[in-house]
């Protein structure tokens, strides 16, 4: 029997995971109770989210340190005003913080891609996020994008 998976895609687990990061790093983080069962359906939602923040973070530790510091640069959560230009934000950055990199935006394009395809093949394996969901984007993007072309 196969398990349902938590996210349609790598990069949803992504942005769940930074959210919660940011929310559980906060001081008002320290007055969450594991134990709140919401008394309709005994279930624990706060314990299962926990689960899956662990789980993701636990998927994250297959990859080096740059490509960690990449998604977390370009899922983390932003203001409104600040999602134009992440690309080029994640290369003005890097070039500071890994001054041996060769920062163009077709460079940070395939670190992103690399990173993602690596972080979907262990989510696959671990029923996060259905077989080949990075990829099936990544297909679709492109076709689109040769029919604007043409």
């Amino acid at each position: 029997m196969e398990r349902e998976v938590l996210f349609t895609s790598v990069e949803s687990a992504l942005r769940f995971y930074y959210r919660a990061e940011e929310i559980l790093s906060c001081k008002s983080s320290l007055r969450f109770h594991l134990e709140g069962e919401i008394p309709q359906t005994n279930s624990n939602p706060r314990e299962e989210l926990m689960l899956e923040f662990l789980t993701v973070g636990a998927c994250l530790r297959g990859l080096n340190t740059l490509q960690q510091w990449i998604l977390r640069e370009i899922y983390r959560p932003r203001r409104s005003t600040e999602r134009q230009g992440i690309i080029g934000r994640v290369c003005a950055a890097g070039e500071s913080r890994y001054p041996r990199v060769r920062w163009t935006l077709q460079g940070v394009g395939r670190l992103r891609a690399h990173a993602l395809d690596q972080l979907e093949s262990t989510m696959s394996k671990k029923s996060i996020v259905p077989a080949h969901a990075h990829g099936a984007l990544n297909e679709a993007a492109c076709k689109s994008q040769k029919e604007r072309s043409h």
